[in-house]
């Protein structure tokens, strides 16, 4: 598994510069299919600890079967 902490650490200062002069404070996420569901709910932990009041998950669409 990728450790995401370097790219977690400096996504939690530039999320912070963002949102010091906005007062929309929502981010949208969309990930790839090797996301694991614990790597998910860090990032919204650090969104949220960083400013971030709405997250929201962009999802992909279903492929024809």
């Amino acid at each position: 598994p990728r450790d995401w902490s370097s790219d977690v650490c400096s996504s939690d200062l530039r999320m912070r510069q963002v949102l010091v002069n906005r007062t929309d404070k929502q981010a949208y996420l969309r990930g790839d299919g090797t996301v694991q569901l614990q790597d998910l709910m860090d990032v919204f932990g650090r969104l949220k600890e960083a400013g971030v009041e709405k997250i929201g998950v962009v999802a992909q669409e279903r492929r024809a079967q």
